[in-house]
């Protein structure tokens, strides 16, 4: 068992255990489809709950996700989903006052963060999880936000931060290159990768790889496969999703419309370059994005009237399989999005 101040990782488990309008338009729409694309299965909720929210899918189609057990109640359980089973909390949680299943990568291991009983989460956060069990972690201690990773051999390592200021994490690659960003001066944020080396992880600011005058500014990295990196910014002025070349640097505005004061978030991406996030505007909108369709909204992809809005998705393996959060008569439950 590995220790810290700001958290404890029980190896056995793999769980993180913390003391703890018109929303915009896509490049390529999803207009009218001739046979739905996707079928969505509701994962439901603990018995007596009302909420649920998934957040992570291994490559076997294993959901990992949070749900309460009791109405309108605000203390999340984390919970698991097999393929065609039943909600399950995770092992090793049980006791613990509230919680989330962060991730699940493909040999099965969780990261999920939990409080302790009398219910306070501790500072440091997982935020992903890659199939060689590295985490990516956040720490929050008062004012400053750290950057941390977490490898069974190495136990919890911080992430360089060039400029002193404020870091943090979003996703971690297969490598164990770590994605996320720091601040270059106080409420200046840039997308970084911390780039795995002989000597350690080395801090790359992003924009130093955009050619001149392109007008991004890239400000968040979120997730990455072996040849892209999936994040966030703005183009001339305007917030936008972005998928960049690890290799050469150039980059692909993901095209979605993103309104004055709305925000977009590229929360995963696969093998396939498939990527999946969320549009905030006065609501909430979840898209999936491909090299060929562009950004198209889920909802319009599922069978027509089945009631269901799609407010944000959170994960996907190769297989294209989505996992999110989504709302049917005034309740928002934990979905699994499948490719027909």
């Amino acid at each position: 068992m590995a220790m810290s101040t700001r958290g404890r990782l029980v190896l056995g488990l793999g769980v993180w255990l913390s003391s703890c309008g018109d929303p915009g338009a896509p490049a390529s729409g999803a207009t009218e489809t001739t046979a739905p694309r996707y079928s969505l299965r509701d994962l439901g909720t603990f018995p007596g709950g009302d909420s649920s929210v998934a957040l992570g899918i291994n490559a076997a189609g294993v959901v990992v996700g949070r749900s309460n057990a009791a109405p309108a109640s605000r203390c999340m359980k984390p919970f698991r989903v097999a393929p065609g089973g039943p909600m399950e909390e995770l092992s090793g949680t049980a006791g613990q006052a509230c919680g989330m299943g962060i991730a699940i990568n493909d040999a099965g291991k969780i990261v999920s963060a939990v409080s302790a009983p009398r219910g306070s989460f501790a500072s440091a956060w997982p935020t992903a999880m890659n199939d060689s069990g590295q985490v990516a972690v956040t720490d929050w201690h008062g004012s400053t936000v750290s950057a941390f990773l977490y490898a069974d051999s190495t136990g919890l390592q911080a992430l360089p931060t060039p400029h002193g200021e404020m870091a943090f994490t979003h996703g971690i690659a297969v490598n164990g290159d770590v994605l996320g960003g720091f601040a270059i001066e106080p409420g200046v944020l840039r997308a970084a990768r911390w780039r795995t080396g002989a000597g350690g992880h080395v801090a790359q600011n992003l924009n130093d790889l955009l050619p001149p005058n392109s007008g991004w500014v890239l400000e968040r990295a979120r997730a990455a496969n072996a040849h892209s990196i999936a994040g966030t910014g703005t183009l001339n002025g305007q917030a936008r999703g972005f998928l960049m070349d690890q290799q050469s640097g150039s980059i692909r505005d993901l095209g979605a419309v993103v309104p004055a004061g709305g925000a977009i978030f590229t929360a995963a991406i696969n093998a396939a370059n498939v990527m999946v996030g969320s549009l905030r505007t006065d609501r909430e909108r979840a898209f999936v994005a491909t090299d060929d369709r562009g950004v198209e909204w889920l909802e319009e992809l599922i069978a027509p009237g089945t009631g269901w809005t799609i407010l944000s998705a959170s994960a996907l393996n190769d297989a294209g399989q989505i996992v999110g959060r989504a709302q049917h008569d005034g309740q928002v439950h934990g979905v699994l999005i499948v490719p027909r």
